[in-house]
Protein backbone atom coordinates (compact mmCIF):
# COMPACT_ATOMS: atom_id res chain seq x y z
CA UNK A 1 0.00 0.00 0.00
CA UNK A 2 2.77 2.53 0.42
CA UNK A 3 4.21 1.77 -3.38
CA UNK A 4 1.32 3.31 -4.07
CA UNK A 5 1.83 6.73 -2.95
CA UNK A 6 5.64 9.34 -3.78
CA UNK A 7 6.94 10.46 -1.25
CA UNK A 8 4.98 14.15 -1.38
CA UNK A 9 1.97 12.13 -1.04
CA UNK A 10 0.65 12.37 -4.54
CA UNK A 11 -0.62 8.84 -5.93
CA UNK A 12 1.14 6.99 -8.08
CA UNK A 13 -0.70 6.20 -11.66
CA UNK A 14 0.41 4.14 -14.44
CA UNK A 15 -2.28 4.12 -17.58
CA UNK A 16 -1.94 0.48 -19.47
CA UNK A 17 -2.61 0.90 -22.42
CA UNK A 18 -4.44 -2.15 -23.05
CA UNK A 19 -7.15 -0.71 -20.31
CA UNK A 20 -7.20 2.76 -21.36
CA UNK A 21 -8.22 1.29 -24.83
CA UNK A 22 -11.07 -0.94 -23.35
CA UNK A 23 -12.46 1.97 -20.51
CA UNK A 24 -12.72 4.09 -24.31
CA UNK A 25 -14.22 1.57 -26.07
CA UNK A 26 -16.76 0.93 -23.08
CA UNK A 27 -17.73 4.60 -22.60
CA UNK A 28 -18.06 5.33 -26.96
CA UNK A 29 -20.63 2.15 -26.48
CA UNK A 30 -22.23 3.76 -23.52
CA UNK A 31 -22.56 6.85 -25.01
CA UNK A 32 -23.98 5.31 -28.20
CA UNK A 33 -26.98 3.46 -26.77
CA UNK A 34 -27.55 6.90 -24.45
CA UNK A 35 -27.86 8.74 -27.79
CA UNK A 36 -29.80 5.51 -29.40
CA UNK A 37 -31.99 6.00 -26.51
CA UNK A 38 -32.83 9.71 -26.64
CA UNK A 39 -33.83 9.51 -30.65
CA UNK A 40 -36.14 6.36 -30.42
CA UNK A 41 -37.58 8.75 -27.51
CA UNK A 42 -37.77 11.86 -30.19
CA UNK A 43 -38.88 9.45 -32.73
CA UNK A 44 -41.64 8.26 -30.86
CA UNK A 45 -42.94 11.78 -29.39
CA UNK A 46 -42.78 12.53 -33.20
CA UNK A 47 -40.47 15.62 -32.68
CA UNK A 48 -37.56 17.02 -34.14
CA UNK A 49 -34.10 16.55 -32.79
CA UNK A 50 -33.16 19.91 -31.75
CA UNK A 51 -36.43 19.95 -29.85
CA UNK A 52 -36.18 16.44 -28.35
CA UNK A 53 -32.78 17.33 -26.96
CA UNK A 54 -34.05 19.91 -25.19
CA UNK A 55 -36.46 17.62 -23.38
CA UNK A 56 -34.22 14.41 -23.29
CA UNK A 57 -31.42 16.86 -21.77
CA UNK A 58 -32.90 17.31 -18.83
CA UNK A 59 -33.52 13.59 -17.94
CA UNK A 60 -30.52 12.77 -15.92
CA UNK A 61 -30.37 9.28 -15.27
CA UNK A 62 -30.37 6.44 -17.79
CA UNK A 63 -32.93 4.85 -15.66
CA UNK A 64 -35.08 8.24 -16.32
CA UNK A 65 -34.63 8.00 -19.72
CA UNK A 66 -35.79 4.09 -20.14
CA UNK A 67 -38.85 5.18 -18.17
CA UNK A 68 -39.84 8.04 -20.64
CA UNK A 69 -39.20 6.13 -23.73
CA UNK A 70 -41.17 3.28 -21.97
CA UNK A 71 -44.23 6.12 -21.13
CA UNK A 72 -44.06 7.25 -24.49
CA UNK A 73 -44.46 4.22 -26.67
CA UNK A 74 -47.11 3.42 -24.39
CA UNK A 75 -48.80 6.29 -25.30
CA UNK A 76 -48.54 5.46 -28.76
CA UNK A 77 -49.07 2.34 -29.05
CA UNK A 78 -51.89 0.69 -30.57
CA UNK A 79 -51.67 -3.26 -28.28
CA UNK A 80 -51.41 -3.03 -24.52
CA UNK A 81 -50.01 -6.66 -24.80
CA UNK A 82 -46.88 -5.45 -26.81
CA UNK A 83 -46.40 -2.89 -23.81
CA UNK A 84 -46.58 -5.56 -21.45
CA UNK A 85 -44.59 -7.94 -23.15
CA UNK A 86 -41.90 -5.11 -23.51
CA UNK A 87 -42.04 -4.12 -19.87
CA UNK A 88 -41.86 -7.54 -18.87
CA UNK A 89 -38.54 -7.74 -21.01
CA UNK A 90 -37.13 -4.83 -19.50
CA UNK A 91 -37.44 -5.91 -15.75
Amino acid sequence: MADDFFEDGKWKFALIPEFADCIARIASLWARLEYDVNVSIWALAETRPALGACITSQIYTFHGRLSALLAVRTENSDSDVLVMQSSEECL
